[in-house]
């Protein structure tokens, strides 16, 4: 076959994959392939054990035969069938830890009767095992089905997983003395016009208000979940600030909500009810580690659960990097252990990184361990990689193919806050969480309220049994050290972020700030400063004290024309990555050994 031959058929073949891949597809190939096991919870469902203790009477139970269809559609998965367990539920307290339901944590998929007392009874109990499910470290999609409303389910359950006290913080009680007045006067023209306005926001609108932030009610009006209230507010004549009413209603709404929602927080609480092609309402709900549906029971059959929850995922929209992540996660339980065997195969590798462990001090454990964690994790990401790469390409296709831009995933205010965008990606490229037992090259300190950068070789800086080297200095250890100059404005620093002049740092988890080398920070930052280095000397060679990131340390100083030493604690607070270290100890080595040259200014020869 010619050159041009195969690539006709490469474009041929990129050309189907593309035209075969949906948005569909990639949620069912993110969120529904990875799903091995189905926990079906139904008061009027027969249990496993029912089916092989007693069959006949098994078969008796209300809803027998709807099991066994749950049951054969679970395990006529193809090409991976579902484990599948029935619980009826009898065992279920309604409490706040639901001990006797720990068995569904890391079920992959529940399928959920809301009423497991009965249709007329009320989803105590379903409610207190979604909220077990929500305060889990395992991710759980959840079928919940009712026979009872469908919109007013989804409330129900969005309120029982939001946390009443962060609702609170959100909408305060506004002393607004203003804006009290005119309550006041409204009500004595229209004395239920509060409890109209109250009742004009859907507890959905409510839980998509809270989910989307403060700052977003600025648009309110706008908004068609705040349309009745909109034309209530035209109905004052006075004129008042209709934000500040809106925040004031909806923290009346809050303390009526109080007893529905939890005290517990399980994660911001997103939900949606979202009208698809076909004019059906589809509905979500989302916290941290849960996703849930609600269908109706009487009508949809078991075989159509797969595409109710891609459906639902659908109305949610996740973004592509949720889609990806979640590929990874369904990669790696997928190929496990035939990834760990792969990991594992060289024994002389292995071999090395358990001396790294074993043939160590104990102050020496943490950093060994997380440096042999690092050394795994990336061998096995680098064997899942292939599957998830493609999938991420097929993915990258799909939205460029339909025009898809960041703007459908991103919050309008971050994505206007271009500066802030720049600044958290500067911050994320240059540092990382802060490591080691030791003072290392790149690490950034505090000491005597200023900020310094360690600029010494990483293989000067190894605590040693032997100082032969600079057996003088004892148990101290010397090193240099750049100092750091945070900028009180990060817009002169962006704007030159790609000559490598600043760094940018994230003290201590704080947001982050833009640091200069220039004692002159309002100087020309397109030029690159000189750095203004100082000799240090660190106490126990540079050990941490036990359990924290603080050393002791020492540097001179002039006292009356004497040079003298003082100690200090100094704190790691942020850990520049290796290569930006390097790039500055090479522009310190550089400094240091500078020629001086016999060029003359006009001054100096001014007379």
């Amino acid at each position: 076959m010619t050159e041009g031959a195969v690539m006709i058929s490469q474009a041929m073949e990129d050309a189907v994959n593309a035209a075969a891949f949906s948005y569909r597809d990639l949620i069912n190939e993110a969120f529904i392939v990875p799903i091995r096991s189905a926990v079906v919870v139904d008061d009027e469902f027969p249990t496993l054990d029912e089916f092989l203790s007693d069959n006949e009477a098994a078969l008796k139970k209300p809803h027998a035969e709807r099991a066994k269809d749950i049951i054969g559609f679970c395990r006529s998965r193809t090409p991976y069938p579902w484990i599948v367990d029935v619980h009826d539920g009898r065992n279920i307290t309604i409490d706040g830890e639901v001990r006797s339901a720990t068995h569904f944590d890391h079920t992959d998929l529940l399928v959920l009767d809301y009423h497991l007392n009965g249709d007329y009874e009320g989803g105590e109990r379903a409610i207190s095992l979604l909220r077990k499910l929500s305060s889990n470290e395992h991710f759980n999609l959840v079928i919940v089905y009712t026979n009872n409303d469908i919109a007013e389910t989804v409330r129900e359950i969005g309120l029982a997983l939001s946390c009443f006290s962060m609702y609170e913080k959100s909408f305060p009680v506004l002393d607004n003395k203003f804006l009290s007045g005119v309550v006041s006067d409204w009500e004595a023209v229209e004395p239920n016009i509060v409890k109209e306005l109250v009742n004009s926001i859907d507890r959905l609108g409510l839980i998509k208000a809270f989910a989307s932030g403060v700052e977003n009610l600025k648009t309110f009006e706008v908004n068609e979940d705040f349309s009745l209230f909109c034309s209530l507010l035209n109905r004052c004549e006075a004129r008042f600030n209709r934000l500040d009413m809106l925040k004031y209603v909806l923290g009346e709404k809050v303390k009526l909500l109080k007893k529905e929602m939890s005290e517990f927080d399980y994660g911001l609480v997103e939900a949606g009810e979202n009208t698809v092609d076909d004019g059906k309402v589809v509905n979500w709900i989302r916290v941290d580690s849960l996703f849930i549906t609600v269908i109706k029971k009487s009508v949809v059959l078991p075989s159509e659960f797969a595409n109710c929850l891609i459906t639902a995922i659908e109305a949610w929209d996740p973004s592509p990097h949720r889609l990806i992540l979640s590929r990874m996660r369904g990669e790696i339980s997928k190929r496990g252990i035939i990834v760990e065997k792969e990991v594992l195969k060289n024994p002389y590798l292995q071999a090395a990184w358990l001396k790294d462990i074993f043939d160590r001090q104990p102050f020496e454990l943490r950093t060994s361990v997380r440096r042999n964690i690092a050394r795994h994790w990336e061998s096995l990401g680098g064997k899942v990689e292939p599957g998830v790469l493609k999938f991420a390409e097929q993915l990258g296709r799909y939205f460029a193919d339909n025009s898809v831009g960041s703007s459908r995933y991103s919050d309008p205010v971050v994505l206007a806050s271009v500066d802030k965008i720049a600044l958290h990606v500067n911050n994320f490229v240059c540092s990382k969480p802060v490591e080691g037992y030791h003072l290392f090259t790149g690490h950034v300190f505090f000491v005597g309220g200023e900020y310094w950068i360690c600029l010494t070789p990483a293989c000067d800086l190894e605590p040693r049994g032997d100082c032969s080297v600079n057996g003088h200095l004892g148990n101290w250890k010397a090193f240099k050290a750049a100092q750091l100059i945070p900028m009180p404005k990060s817009d002169k620093a962006l704007e030159n972020a790609t000559r490598g002049n600043h760094l940018f740092l994230s003290i201590e988890g704080e947001e982050p700030v833009a640091f200069t080398f220039s004692t002159d920070p309002g100087s020309e930052q397109s030029i690159a400063p000189t750095l203004r280095w100082q000799q240090f000397y660190a106490k126990n060679q540079g050990r941490f004290l036990e359990h924290s990131n603080i050393f002791g340390v020492a540097r001179s100083a002039d006292n009356q024309g004497s040079l003298e030493f003082s100690e200090h604690e100094a704190k790691v607070v942020a850990h520049v990555r290796y290569e930006y270290a390097l790039h500055l100890l090479h522009r310190l080595g550089s400094h240091l050994s500078r020629v001086g040259l016999d060029f003359v200014r006009p001054e100096v020869i001014e007379e």
